[in-house]
């Protein structure tokens, strides 16, 4: 059977954002050592926003990525700090809230969740996926609360579907709008929400695990 990151590359995926603006400029933002954000408290949420609009401003982006697989200096929630996780397992795509999210591949609704803690990804939807005949998830987190209003466990998806929207940053578990792209070949008991970082110990593990969404979306 052919391996995952195999069948991501041959998998035409629809836009996952409006296609007028991914062809827009956009910026990539560096989170780890030396930051983008260095000097701003990570649980300053305004602060956050502020220099996200002036890099976004210094360097005529629409729109940012946030790299898959950085080591990152921003999480300083108690729930990344307490276990050590500093390497970001998905792909950020920053944008304005209400910004509209829409299906790569056709899927089922796998779970659903509002996981509002700080720092987590506020409200989230995971798709399954089946390709080659082999399964696999994505998920989506930082949407906006609207977006689960309608979703139901099994409900289906065809690719460039509406899937929901970019969430405000009161909504998004306090983070500057954008739209965390997960791939994740096994989910396990998980509903609703999976490890998004992990610890530098167990990197290669979940990074296996957690392939670049950017083989799928081809977005750079």
């Amino acid at each position: 059977m052919p391996a995952l990151k195999n069948i991501l590359q041959q998998l035409p995926a629809q836009p996952i954002l409006p296609a007028h603006l991914l062809r827009q400029k956009y910026y990539t933002f560096q989170l780890c050592t030396p930051s983008d954000f260095a000097g701003i408290d990570p649980l300053n949420t305004p602060a956050l926003m502020e220099r996200t609009q002036a890099l976004l401003t210094q360097h005529q982006a629409q729109w940012a990525i946030g790299k898959y697989g950085e080591k990152r200096d921003i999480y300083q929630h108690t729930q990344f700090t307490h276990t050590h996780r500093n390497i970001h397992l998905g792909l950020d795509i920053t944008a304005p809230h209400d910004t509209p999210v829409y299906a790569p591949l056709d899927g089922r609704c796998h779970s659903f969740a509002d996981n509002d803690q700080a720092g987590d990804f506020g409200p989230t939807i995971i798709l399954e996926h089946r390709a080659q005949g082999l399964s696999f998830y994505t998920l989506y987190g930082h949407l906006s609360r609207q977006s689960l209003s309608d979703k139901q466990p099994g409900q289906c998806f065809k690719a460039g579907d509406l899937l929901g929207s970019i969430g405000s940053a009161e909504e998004n578990g306090g983070w500057p709008p954008h739209l965390h792209v997960q791939i994740i070949d096994h989910i396990d008991d998980y509903s609703g929400n999976f490890p998004g970082v992990c610890n530098d110990a167990e990197s290669a593990i979940w990074l296996t695990r957690c392939p670049d969404p950017n083989l799928l979306l081809k977005l750079f």
